[in-house]
């Protein structure tokens, strides 16, 4: 990953269309969404507010700041007129719904708990 993104933590970003989406990336910065849900699921606070970043929310973080990245697939559908923005969505939607299913069937058959 480039030395020169930004990465900045902002409430409500939406899309053009009104809808709450994950993340935004607009030139050299990738903007976090922390009003959406999945990063509200993964979010515990400190006495003074303030987040606590576990292994659960830095890895959605990774996941999520590597698909509004995509430097090689967004400069080569640029080119042809494509978005990616739809199977990239319904990957982080398909993921964090694994991430639920698994984390529910982890805790009932071993208890594994965070």
């Amino acid at each position: 990953m480039s030395n020169s993104i930004v990465i900045q933590f902002a409430e409500s970003i939406r899309s053009n269309e009104g809808i709450l989406v994950r993340a935004q990336h607009i030139g050299n910065v990738i903007r976090i969404n922390m009003s959406h849900p999945d990063f509200v699921s993964r979010t515990k606070f400190n006495r003074s507010g303030k987040p606590v970043f576990s292994e659960r929310l830095c890895s959605y973080l990774a996941f999520l700041i590597s698909a509004a990245y995509c430097p090689h697939h967004n400069s080569q559908v640029e080119n042809v007129g494509v978005s990616l923005t739809p199977l990239i969505d319904d990957i982080i939607d398909t993921a964090t719904d694994f991430e639920i299913r698994l984390r529910k069937q982890l805790k009932q058959e071993i208890g594994v708990d965070e």
